[in-house]
């Protein structure tokens, strides 16, 4: 009987030692390790410079300003030599002597105007329209 349990006995091992090798499988919904570190603290962590330029834009019913290189400055307020005249939903213009400048939140995006395309310009395959603009008529079943 101990004879056949030792080709057992060594057959658990191998596969024990296979599961023991097994690698760990990371959880996906972990944060980053920059992000979980606490052995890091944060005063010591390389920060680059803020981003330059307009920032973000505040309006309420009572004030107007613009966050400009980190800083806040109201409608009318200085920032360096220029002064801001006009703050809007997507830009602020700021005047000084060597005249107006224009900042845009999102420089890289433009705004383009809606067009209403006719039916009659759609290219003639691949669309079916209805030239009289009719619903569809539902049609009785018959018995």
């Amino acid at each position: 009987m101990a004879s056949r349990l030792v080709p057992i006995a060594g057959l658990m091992c191998m596969l024990l030692s296979i599961a023991a090798r097994a690698e760990t499988l990371i959880d996906p919904t972990r944060p980053p390790a920059q992000i979980n570190s606490i052995a890091t603290p944060i005063a010591s962590q390389v920060v680059g410079p803020p981003p330059s330029g307009l920032q973000s834009i505040l309006i309420s019913k009572t004030r107007r300003a613009a966050i400009i290189d980190g800083k806040t400055i109201a409608l009318g307020q200085l920032y360096g030599e220029s002064r801001l005249v006009e703050v809007s939903e997507s830009s602020v213009v700021l005047m000084d002597s060597h005249g107006r400048r224009v900042l845009k939140l999102f420089p890289e995006v433009s705004l383009v105007k809606k067009v209403e395309i006719s039916p009659s310009t759609l290219p003639a395959h691949g669309v079916q329209t209805d030239q009289n603009n009719n619903p569809p008529v539902k049609h009785k079943e018959k018995k």
